[in-house]
């Protein structure tokens, strides 16, 4: 029975007449840190192509792991947040082989790559019963990346080149995750009205991100087609809630 009320309190709380204070100022503020690793079967791709978009070679990496960091600007409303979220990770790619018209040879060495994110998130959750202050959330999100290459090995056909470019695309990413809320009197907050300048949430989160293709420029100025990132990650976070 208190898990049901509870939840209704959180519901409830920033729309209540009594609660419009808070409703008004709670706005929040969170930063995050975390691992970012590749996914899929093939690794990371990339396909030089000439100007009739007929392929030339292509080189495969293999996938690599790497650190990543996020902000966000955002408003909460009980268990549903809206946000501005900025991010980014970099990760070392491997090459593993290049293929052209004279057959298949390894180039060697190993590069970077990253992406700096501007995304809008959308988030709604479900207080555990458990324990309340305990939210498992759902978050959507849609916006842009800038992959940045950095000494990724690509070939032509006589002599192995790189590639050194970044260039804006389209990304989406969905987050799964757990919010612990430290919010003390909760129930007394929503009764009387009473409320903090504000309280700490932590959390937990998964996020899969996934970017459109770049079309870039090696340093050969060979046309180049790289795969867009198709991302797990893993975040810790903080958050400072404004009431």
């Amino acid at each position: 029975m208190r898990w049901v009320k509870v939840c209704a309190l959180l519901v409830a709380w920033p729309l209540a007449p009594e609660c419009a204070r808070a409703a008004e100022f709670n706005w929040y503020i969170a930063g995050s840190a975390g691992a970012s690793l590749f996914a899929g079967s093939d690794g990371y791709y990339v396909e030089s192509v000439d100007q009739d978009g007929v392929s030339w070679f292509s080189t495969q990496g293999e996938p690599g792991t790497g650190a990543l960091g996020g902000v966000a600007l955002g408003l909460r409303q009980g268990v549903f947040r809206a946000e501005m979220e900025g991010g980014y990770r970099s990760m070392t790619v491997r090459s593993l082989f290049v293929s052209n018209g004279n057959g298949t040879f390894e180039p060697g060495g190993s590069g970077t790559v990253s992406a700096g994110t501007a995304m809008l998130n959308l988030y709604a959750g479900l207080p555990f019963a458990a324990d309340p202050m305990l939210i498992g959330y759902l978050g959507l999100g849609a916006g842009g990346a800038r992959l940045s290459f950095h000494d990724v090995p690509s070939s032509n056909y006589f002599d192995t080149k790189y590639l050194d470019s970044a260039k804006w695309v389209s990304a989406l990413q969905v987050m799964l995750g757990i919010e612990w809320l430290n919010i003390p009197g909760l129930e007394s907050i929503a009764r009387r009205g009473d409320s903090p300048a504000g309280f700490w949430s932590f959390f937990l989160q998964y996020r899969l991100l996934a970017t459109g293709d770049a079309e870039l420029l090696d340093s050969g100025g060979q046309p180049v087609k790289a795969d867009g990132l198709v991302n797990h990650e893993l975040q810790l976070g903080v958050c400072y809630n404004f009431l």
